[in-house]
This record gives structure tokens, C-alpha cells and sequence, in this order.
């Protein structure tokens, strides 16, 4: 929803930014700032879970390139003949 789509938009704005310091790690966003980092994704899985459990947290992999968007399309249904 619009909170993952703020923190999506927080990651892209700091993208140049997260590779200087990230890059090949995982980051985890909340609230727009970068609150852990850990080069294991279950590492740092484990401790926003036990640390947000409730929040709505980016985890991603800092990569030279912004990952691409996913356009999910909702199927149609047709009734048989």
C-alpha cells in the first residue's frame, strides 16, 4: 500500500547514496531512513521482525542498477461455453 510505496520511493531517491556505502548488502528502510543493514538477508530478516514486527519495512539488496518495476496484471475471467 502507500506505506511500502513511501519506502520504495525513500530506497530510489537514496539509491546513489546506499551504493557507496551498501552495495551487495541488504538494507532495510522504515519511515525513509535506512534503520539496519547486513550483507545475510535472513540475518537481517530475523532482527526487523523481531525488532518491527508490526511496521511495514523495505528489505532489498543494494545493486548498481534500481531494481525494475513489477506490473501485475489481475486475470479475466470468462465464463465456459
Amino acid at each position: 500500500g502507500d506505506a511500502m510505496s513511501h519506502e520504495i520511493a525513500a530506497y530510489a531517491s537514496q539509491h546513489e547514496e546506499l551504493i557507496k556505502h551498501y552495495l551487495n548488502q541488504y538494507v532495510a528502510v522504515y519511515q525513509g531512513q535506512v534503520i539496519d543493514h547486513d550483507p545475510e538477508h535472513s540475518a537481517l530478516f530475523q532482527r526487523i521482525i523481531t525488532n518491527y514486527p508490526e511496521e511495514i519495512v523495505l528489505i532489498r539488496q543494494v545493486r548498481l542498477e534500481l531494481p525494475r518495476p513489477l506490473h501485475i496484471r489481475s486475470p479475466r475471467l470468462t465464463p465456459l461455453p
